[in-house]
């Protein structure tokens, strides 16, 4: 069962090594003015220690939340799989929006709706996926920067590490930073979105000199990009080893 610890000074829904879980239609308030700590999520599954499958997130509400929104953890030798994200509304988090990364496989992040994250935890990214895992979607979502963000990397979306990832449909708006960055990715497709208004990049690419590490056969069609302050689509590899 979920640890539902509201009115503590700590995160709300933790799922600790679970599997077979359908989280759905309620609210979450975080009241960050009182519960003020960054790790405070909205939503944490933890995979860390004990790995699992198969959990559903489905139109959850998120206002005011001192941590991340919908956050997902596994671990290398706890990977991980399935996890749905999907019809949730997401709206001012010190912390991340949607975070769901390391050795965690299978996750469809759809039609959610982001906005204002990053309000004081610096360069923290609206929805990221899926570190040293594979087969992500992230779709039909909108995500919309706040000019109070901190930082200058307060991405929109972010692809990080990851084989087999499409980016699609979504709607990005008003980036501290990039509007969809892509890094190390292998077989990406990102296609069909439309990105406004970022100060850097709309769409970035990246790897990193002397490894193994950059994009491998990535696609990048049928994007639409409007009034950034920087380039549309920018490749580029970081200098040294990391």
């Amino acid at each position: 069962n979920p640890d539902t610890s509201y009115g503590q000074n700590s995160g709300v829904v933790n799922l600790y090594g679970k599997s077979n879980v359908v989280l759905r239609d309620f609210k979450i308030d975080g009241a960050s003015a009182t519960y003020t700590d960054v790790t405070n999520d909205a939503i944490f599954v933890d995979w860390r220690t004990v790995g699992g499958a198969n959990i559903h997130i489905k139109r959850i509400t998120v206002r005011d939340i001192a941590g991340t929104g919908v956050h997902a953890l596994a671990s290398s030798g706890q990977a991980s799989t399935d996890l749905w994200i999907e019809d949730c509304d997401l709206q001012d988090m010190a912390n991340h929006g949607i975070l769901s990364q390391d050795y965690i496989s299978n996750v469809w992040i759809r039609r959610n709706r982001i906005k204002n994250w990053g309000l004081v935890v610096s360069d923290r990214v609206g929805i990221t996926a899926s570190r040293s895992g594979s087969n992500v979607i992230i779709s039909d979502n909108i995500v919309i920067c706040s000019g109070s963000a901190v930082g200058t990397s307060v991405h929109g979306i972010s692809i990080d590490n990851t084989t087999s990832a499409t980016c699609q449909g979504n709607i990005i708006n008003n980036t501290v930073g990039f509007g969809i960055e892509v890094g190390m990715v292998t077989n990406g497709s990102i296609t069909g979105n439309t990105v406004s208004g970022c100060t850097r990049a709309s769409i970035a690419l990246s790897g990193v000199h002397s490894t193994a590490l950059r994009c491998i056969n990535v696609s990048v069609t049928g994007n639409v990009v409007n009034d950034g302050d920087s380039a549309g689509i920018y490749a580029f590899i970081t200098s040294g080893t990391g």
